[in-house]
């Protein structure tokens, strides 16, 4: 209470009884709460483990969005760059909204990565006499995301770093924050493939908060229409990464 206060921010005490997760689920979605802050373990944690039950639970049922803390600095001198995925979906562009937002504020570095899963493609079309898209065609289309994304962060007067990986989604952006070890990974609780009332999470998302070793920020949100489809074309409706 007292470091809240001395932030001058408004403190309000809660004390619920119950089975943990329940209560918790049960008042977030009676309130109206912009975001909501969990530890990735809580009193109950075991050698190796990486993500408590009621912080997974938790995140499988509400849609607000929700900051998993793992650490408090991932790299010496606060230097850990917040880093926003890229799909193509409307929830992803919200995500680099917040991800523009916390850089200003924060004073760290922002970059915007995006995945070719070049397995989804071709487990998707095979069999098909005709594959609609070649690699290079996909490839480009994904890069489109990431221009997108620093067209947006151009407006807001920020110049944007954007890498394109390629392979399957949740493996190689593990793969990428366990090499890079940002300070914040900025994610859609669900992709392009999921309808737009869709409260549950995906599953690349699902895995990236189990295993990402840095903190994670889930978003639910869906930004306004004017920015939900920034590529030409209506990138929202194409998967990606």
């Amino acid at each position: 209470a007292h470091k809240v206060a001395s932030a001058g921010l408004v403190f309000a005490r809660k004390l619920m009884d119950g089975r943990h997760y329940k209560v918790l689920v049960e008042d977030a979605r009676a309130s109206d709460y912009d975001l909501v802050v969990m530890g990735g373990l809580g009193m109950g944690a075991v050698k190796d483990s990486l993500l408590g039950s009621v912080t997974e639970r938790f995140i499988r049922h509400v849609t607000t969005d929700t900051l998993v803390v793992r650490s408090r600095d991932s790299l010496p001198e606060g230097g850990g760059r917040i880093v926003a995925c890229l799909d193509g979906s409307p929830r992803s562009f919200d995500g680099l909204g917040r991800a523009l937002a916390l850089s200003r504020a924060l004073g760290r570095p922002v970059q915007a990565i995006a995945v070719y899963d070049s397995y989804l493609r071709f487990a998707t079309f095979d069999g098909l006499s005709e594959v609609p898209s070649d690699r290079a065609f996909m490839i480009r289309r994904h890069r489109s995301h990431l221009e997108a994304g620093r067209a947006l962060a151009a407006r807001e007067g920020i110049d944007l770093p954007t890498r394109l990986l390629e392979g399957k989604c949740f493996q190689v952006i593990l793969a990428f924050a366990r090499e890079e070890k940002p300070w914040l990974l900025i994610m859609g609780r669900t992709g392009t493939d999921a309808d737009d009332e869709e409260a549950g999470l995906g599953s690349t998302t699902g895995a990236l908060v189990r295993l990402a070793r840095c903190n994670v920020l889930v978003t639910g949100g869906k930004p306004s229409p004017a920015e939900a489809s920034p590529v030409p074309g209506g990138a929202p409706g194409n998967r990606g990464g």
